[in-house]
């Protein structure tokens, strides 16, 4: 995988599914159980063929699902492999990463075919913050690094522009509701909620919201959903979480009748 080696995918479907035919099915039915809506897939190697495409967004989505591999990501962090009998000293992207400076870089997977250009994904980490960045459609004739310079640009944006903050504390009241019985409900969250913003975010211009049942029935249980925390920016939904129930609603008496008893 370090040299993108396609006689080794080819060998893999084979061992796998007999041939390569079947083995792109296999690929597919995976696409299809990940979600992806942009991606088919007509060989094994991600070389240009009619019909077979994707997109960043679903190559992210596999990526991110291929590191929970141990072995996929023991490959795409290492930095170098010499062959068992000395003649090749294989280089990974670790390597060139380090060539410009991008110490939060630790791993990715390069690519390139005539109508994709210079492709890359990676993930790495900076001060707690983790990214997955895939790239594609880098022009080699720049430069033949091209997609690293890419990767490192909107690394860098981001670790420089942006950070988390607070933007609901879980002491905070977002509303007030009622049960059919008319006991009042105070909602807030079950913790704070940290989203990470740019830092000419002002949270004096983020709206928070419930938007759900106003009245609790006599059905309602603790932990039950009863509509969402919105959180906007600039007419903008940039975050939803459930809204639970706080408590189980119990029959109560609307009013307290009084008896009086006179002569």
């Amino acid at each position: 995988m370090l040299r993108s080696g396609a006689d080794a995918a080819y060998a893999l479907a084979v061992k796998i599914s007999g041939n390569e035919e079947d083995y792109v099915k296999l690929m597919n039915d995976k696409a299809n159980k990940l979600g992806l809506k942009n991606s088919v897939f007509k060989n094994t190697t991600g070389m240009d063929e009619d019909g077979q495409h994707s997109s960043v967004n679903d190559i992210s989505i596999i990526f991110k699902y291929a590191l929970n591999n141990k072995n996929f990501k023991k490959i795409v962090t290492t930095e170098s492999y010499t062959t068992s009998n000395g003649d090749f000293d294989i280089k990974g992207p670790v390597i060139v990463a380090k060539k410009y400076d991008m110490t939060y870089f630790q791993g990715g997977k390069t690519g390139y075919t005539d109508l994709a250009g210079k492709c890359l994904a990676s993930f790495g980490e900076q001060d707690g913050v983790k990214f997955l960045i895939v790239t594609a459609n880098a022009d080699p004739d720049i430069d033949d690094n091209i997609n690293y310079l890419d990767h490192k640009t909107l690394y860098e944006y981001f670790i420089n522009n942006y950070s988390f903050q607070t933007v609901i504390h879980k002491e905070d009241i977002i509303d007030t509701i009622y049960t059919t019985y008319d006991e009042e409900v105070k909602l807030t969250p079950k913790k704070d909620i940290k989203l990470y913003l740019n830092n000419n975010v002002f949270l004096k211009d983020i709206k928070v919201s419930y938007k759900g049942k106003n009245e609790l029935e006599k059905t309602v249980k603790r932990g039950d959903k009863i509509g969402e925390y919105i959180v906007e920016y600039e007419g903008n939904i940039i975050y939803k979480e459930d809204t639970l129930s706080p408590i189980d609603v119990k029959f109560k008496l609307k009013t307290i009748h009084k008896i009086i008893l006179g002569i």
